[in-house]
């Protein structure tokens, strides 16, 4: 008896079939049971396992594609198959007739990623332990033995599952914290070496953890950076060419812009950093710099009032134009030099350095000059004072932007504005009236004797115009009637 006829499609169908049962059946399970035991190291062995996986993933995507076309004549044809597809493991088979279009590579992803890599990531995370390595402790900078970053990250893309990949950044997230509470105590002696491990740290990682988790981390560390800061030299030359001794460093402005350009520190925390340990430690010893010689009498002024313009050029350039000029500061600074233009303190620490300059330059030692430099001295605050002071100011600009909103008057907008900034958090409409009025030169006062009062309510004078108020709305007595009328409309009527 002759064997049945087998045509092409069958047999590229039967060729598939014994490909697929030969990975589910045999490869797979043999991969997936070398994850699993103590021979794979997902700390040390991470490239091995992962190309391996990455090559049979891409390779069962291709396989995928050119199955889909056949899958469904392979349903109605089943009798005909030399290997059917029950001979592969039955998950598979579950994976395929749930999914048609890619049964071979979620098979592989749910084998060898959920079922093996996963649980073993789960675990060294959970007993991984900050080290630094044998060579920096003697070194300039402190590297971590196998960091998170190194074998954990390069898995996220193949975890990418409301499941999995939650439980796993968390678990990583309280690690990193671990990380740079173990870091404060390693190099509690050194703050540069310190901040720059901080900064190897996280950033791997700024790319999975949104910002206001990177930046609730950083928030125990400002200490130090502030401490680093404020102990950054102060160099003031009479030569932009000078030695190299001469020079003004800039390490700390770098750490500093890198930390914010990489979202690790707040706008808030940012700028009082910059206002209270760099620019004020900087202005204050140019403006000692500067009195000391013209209490001196220094013959040579002119080479004082060089070498103070050079430091004011110098600082200038590198905090609000050109940051370009600090080595390894990195792409993404630009946001933070945009926001040190826009900041009022920080132009006006520069300004009174400029107005010093000046003053020292023109002076005669007179008493007047005298007091306008002792006005000029900055003063000099911490960190902590100066967040203070920026976050009641952000919450005062919140509540100014509301009242701008609510408020459909300019005018009456500023007044309460000027009150709230008076500590009159609630001001009455009579208190913004009065206010206008005041801001204006415009009289205003309440109208006595026997016509003081409409349908019982006080009559005042503002300016010229009898007024009275009801609820938030003026009005006002003109052409012999009593009309509602806009607070900036009679504004502009009394002052004319």
């Amino acid at each position: 008896q002759r064997p049945p006829t087998i045509n092409t499609s069958q047999r590229q169908n039967s060729i598939r079939d014994l490909c697929e049962s030969m990975v589910c059946n045999q490869l797979v399970p043999k991969l997936k049971s070398v994850l699993e035991s103590s021979k794979w190291n997902p700390v040390t062995n991470t490239d091995v396992a992962l190309d391996l996986y990455e090559y049979l993933h891409q390779k069962a995507v291709g396989f995928d594609k050119i199955s889909e076309t056949s899958i469904q004549d392979r349903h109605h044809h089943d009798d005909d198959h030399i290997f059917g597809s029950s001979t592969a493991d039955p998950n598979f088979v579950e994976t395929m007739n749930g999914n048609k279009g890619s049964f071979l590579a979620d098979f592989i992803h749910k084998t060898l990623i959920v079922d093996a890599v996963y649980p073993k990531l789960q675990v060294a995370i959970s007993h991984w332990k900050p080290i630094l390595s044998s060579s920096s402790k003697h070194d300039a900078s402190s590297v971590l033995v196998h960091r998170l970053d190194l074998w954990v990250l390069p898995w996220i893309p193949h975890l990418d599952r409301p499941a999995l990949l939650p439980t796993l950044l968390s678990d990583c997230k309280r690690k990193l914290k671990g990380g740079l509470s173990y870091l404060q105590r390693k190099l509690s002696n050194d703050d540069r070496d310190f901040l720059q491990a901080t900064l190897d740290l996280l950033k791997p990682w700024q790319n999975v953890f949104d910002r206001k988790t990177l930046q609730r981390m950083v928030t125990d560390i400002l200490p130090r950076m502030a401490r680093f800061l404020s102990k950054q030299p102060i160099r003031i030359s009479s030569s932009l060419s000078g030695s190299s001794e001469d020079q003004q460093t800039w390490d700390g402005l770098r750490i500093l812009l890198e930390f914010h350009g990489r979202s690790f520190l707040t706008d808030v925390d940012f700028l009082s950093l910059m206002e209270a340990e760099l620019l004020t430690s900087w202005a204050r010893r140019l403006y000692q710099y500067l009195c000391t010689q013209e209490r001196q009498g220094d013959a040579n002024i002119d080479n004082t009032i060089t070498a103070a313009v050079n430091s004011y050029c110098d600082w200038k350039v590198h905090v609000l134009v050109d940051p370009d000029r600090i080595k390894s500061v990195p792409s993404g600074f630009h946001d933070s030099v945009i926001l040190l233009q826009k900041d009022s303190m920080i132009c006006r620490i520069l300004y009174s350095i400029l107005k010093t300059i000046q003053l020292v330059k023109d002076s005669a030692s007179t008493l007047q000059n005298q007091q306008e430099l002792e006005k000029l001295e900055p003063q000099r605050t911490g960190y902590r004072t100066v967040t203070a002071r920026r976050i009641m100011e952000q919450k005062s600009q919140v509540q100014e932007d509301y009242v701008r909103m609510e408020t459909k008057s300019h005018g009456e907008s500023m007044a309460r504005i000027r009150l709230q900034r008076r500590n009159v958090p609630e001001p009455t409409f009579r208190d913004v009236v009065e206010e206008m009025a005041k801001e204006r030169g415009i009289l205003f006062q309440p109208r006595m004797g026997a016509n003081s009062r409409k349908d019982g309510k006080q009559i005042f004078l503002f300016g010229s115009f009898p007024i009275y108020m009801e609820g938030d709305v003026v009005f006002c007595f003109q052409d012999s009637t009593w009309k509602p009328v806009s607070l900036d409309q009679l504004v502009k009527s009394a002052a004319n």
